[in-house]
């Protein structure tokens, strides 16, 4: 079971996150997993994929694409823009 904490048995008198646990599975596995559905459990195979970041972490060595209209300056989102004006925590949390 997944404690409120998300961290699961490890071994015995052990816990761990569970994303440590996902991240020993590759892309094409099955993690199977027990839920509570309208009062019933369900058992599911949920097969493992690579997400997609909605965010990108960097601009591979290049300048952040932007465009200047009217005096106002539009860029894309970015962890290093995020970084910058100090919002990382507000968007992670």
């Amino acid at each position: 079971p997944v404690a409120n904490d998300g961290k699961i048995p490890f071994r015995p008198g052990e816990r761990v996150s569970l994303l440590c646990y996902l991240q020993t599975k590759f892309k094409g596995d099955y993690v199977h997993i027990k839920l509570w559905r309208n009062k019933q459990e369900v058992e599911l195979d949920v097969p493992v994929s690579i997400s997609q970041r909605l965010v990108p972490a960097h601009w591979n060595n290049r300048p952040p694409p932007y465009y200047i209209v009217a005096g106002l300056v539009f860029t894309a989102l970015s962890v290093p823009y995020l970084h910058a004006a100090s919002a990382w925590d507000d968007y992670i949390n």
